[in-house]
């Protein structure tokens, strides 16, 4: 064993360039999944924990508020539902505006409550005790930075009765209506400022009320069904879909939250697995050419009696070395990118979500990279056992400098050409791995631009401003002409 660490650190030393490219390489592998894979892990946890705190219910349906405790009451009759509860809310079925500029969105005032979330002024935590004031409203972060609204923005509703001004006092977190793909959006107010809203919601007689009162009820399931076909179930049995304005089960919205991340973890897998496939190249090519110019030293190895697996197993030590280095690297650099992307998702998603690190899951994605790597290592090493001792003692095969099959005579003018156009058409598969990696590289570099142009709220977000919501006494809502992704 002794005797094959000597030769392990020998190769290393003469093969250093192929060691730290493999490690690099690798480095480059498990940061980029273990960014996304952690991303979307922190993402999922944060999500979920947003709706245990918020009381998100399996299936939300938005309905008239007359007709809300007759549906829950029908509702709970059902052996689909464990049990359900509404939340009050006012549709807003006129304009916002804020600084001249109207925003375009579906809103709904809801008060404020000891279960809303509002971050802190760096977005990296919340904000607790926090009561707000009479003409203050809490909108999503989300929302905020796709609007261009800032803390101290002032915000006016237009109703027929007058004008109701609020100032931005915070940004929530809201799991429901946060999201970038996402049109509708809360308002939330101080209690005493909802109460007067909602009875100025009361007072309105015009065919055309600017203030509506509606609820949403919130269903919790008892997990006998998915969750797709509940609706359905309960539109049977008690009608509840028929009098819906709006409905949406939770596995929609975690759909809506987790699609920029989906998207970003999907694109990320395809360039792991052609960077996976680069690095098998560079190994096999790396081996073949150290078998070819260690012909001899090979051959003398083993009439000194070195075996073909201990010759073997200095290759699969000094690539596992560099890929386990690599492998340490790439999540020690994962952790700065994983707060990078934080900071990008949540002007998508509205969720705040940790830094840490799925360690145990990229460690183990990365294990399986390592041992498909050390497969290719043992088959590429096994030109080993055709290495003749006789033949290398005698002094080795002849050295074959080009190989391909079309021969270009070399001019005296022009030498540096014709020796780099003979060099192109031999060694065929190290030439073609040159040509995958410079491809892979700038596929890689054009998609993560795409991608990061998406980011931009303009892009992939809601195009708030090719939405059209139509309310006529709130039972003829309508979408028309809507641009979501």
């Amino acid at each position: 064993m002794k005797s094959i660490f000597t030769l392990l650190k020998a190769n290393i030393r003469y093969k250093k360039g192929a060691f730290t490219s493999i490690a690099l390489l690798m480095m480059i592998i498990t940061f980029s999944f273990s960014g996304t894979v952690s991303n979307n892990d922190n993402l999922e946890r944060a999500f979920l924990d947003s709706l245990e705190n918020y009381e998100i219910g399996d299936l939300i349906v938005t309905v008239h508020s007359s007709d809300a405790d007759e549906l829950i009451e029908k509702s709970e009759r059902s052996i689909h539902v464990k049990k359900a509860h509404e939340e009050q809310r006012i549709a807003v079925n006129t304009d916002i505006e804020s600084e001249g500029k109207t925003l375009s969105a579906i809103f709904r005032i809801a008060c404020f409550d000891s279960r809303v979330r509002v971050f802190d002024e760096d977005i990296k935590g919340y904000r607790e005790n926090v009561i707000p004031e009479n003409g203050e409203v809490y909108l999503s972060y989300a929302f905020a930075k796709s609007s261009n609204l800032t803390i101290g923005s002032e915000l006016m509703i237009k109703t027929s009765s007058g004008d109701e001004k609020f100032k931005v006092a915070g940004y929530t977190e809201d799991p429901v209506y946060g999201s970038g793909t996402i049109i509708a959006e809360h308002l939330f107010v101080s209690p005493d400022d909802y109460e007067r809203i909602s009875e100025k919601a009361d007072n309105e007689d015009s065919a055309f009320r600017c203030l509506e009162k509606i609820s949403m009820i919130h269903i919790m399931s008892t997990g006998d069904m998915e969750l797709s076909k509940l609706p359905g179930v309960l539109n049977r049995e008690c009608g509840l879909i028929d009098k819906a304005v709006l409905y949406i089960d939770k596995d929609e919205l975690s759909e809506n939250i987790m699609y920029y991340s989906a998207v970003g973890t999907k694109l990320l897998a395809v360039f792991v697995i052609l960077l996976t496939g680069v690095v098998i190249i560079m190994i096999h090519n790396s081996i073949k050419s150290s078998l070819e110019l260690e012909y001899v030293n090979i051959g003398i190895l083993k009439s000194q009696g070195f075996t073909v697996w201990q010759i073997r197993m200095v290759y699969v030590i000094q690539y596992t070395a560099a890929l386990i280095i690599g492998t340490a690297a790439g999540i020690i650099v994962s952790f700065p990118l994983v707060s990078t992307l934080e900071k990008s998702f949540i002007q998508l998603t509205d969720i705040l979500t940790t830094g840490d690190i799925s360690v145990l899951k990229c460690t183990g994605m990365a294990m399986v990279i390592v041992l498909v790597c050390i497969v290719s290592v043992v088959i590429s090493s096994s030109g080993i056992s055709r290495v003749s001792p006789v033949r290398a003692i005698n002094g080795g095969h002849e050295d074959i400098y080009f190989t391909g099959r079309t021969n270009f005579r070399i001019r005296k003018n022009g030498i540096n050409f014709y020796l780099s156009l003979r060099q192109l058409v031999s060694c065929r598969a190290s030439n073609a791995g040159t040509v995958l990696i410079t491809a892979i590289l700038v596929f890689f570099m054009i998609s993560i631009s795409i991608f990061s142009k998406s980011i931009d709220s303009g892009v992939l977000t809601s195009d708030y401003l090719n939405v059209r919501a139509v309310f006529s006494a709130f039972s003829n809502f309508e979408y028309s002409d809507t641009d979501i992704i």
